[in-house]
């Protein structure tokens, strides 16, 4: 009988740290805790809903005032409108 080999790493969520974080971004979002919306909905693999996930992180960077990182995702989800309206809030170049 030879040794059982070591397991390879799980590629699972982590389901430990993944434990309602949809909860927990919707009821951020409607205290305005942006803060909280964003750590909710860091992780992407704890989304099964990605299209509602970019839609918090939006808002969230949107009212957060977290402009540039706004225009980034609103851009490359195609959110033409969103990334205008946070594009305008960027501060000038000199």
């Amino acid at each position: 009988d030879a040794p059982t080999p070591p397991r390879a790493p799980s590629v699972e969520r982590p389901v430990e740290s993944c434990s309602g974080r949809t909860n927990q971004a919707r009821a951020a979002t409607k205290r305005q805790d942006w803060a909280g919306v964003l750590r909710a909905t860091k992780n992407a693999v704890c989304w099964t809903d990605q299209q509602e996930r970019r839609k918090l992180r939006l808002e969230a960077l949107r009212n957060s005032g977290k402009y540039e990182a706004c225009v980034e995702l609103a851009t490359k989800v195609g959110d033409h409108r969103t990334a205008k309206f946070c594009s305008k809030r960027l501060p000038s170049s000199p």
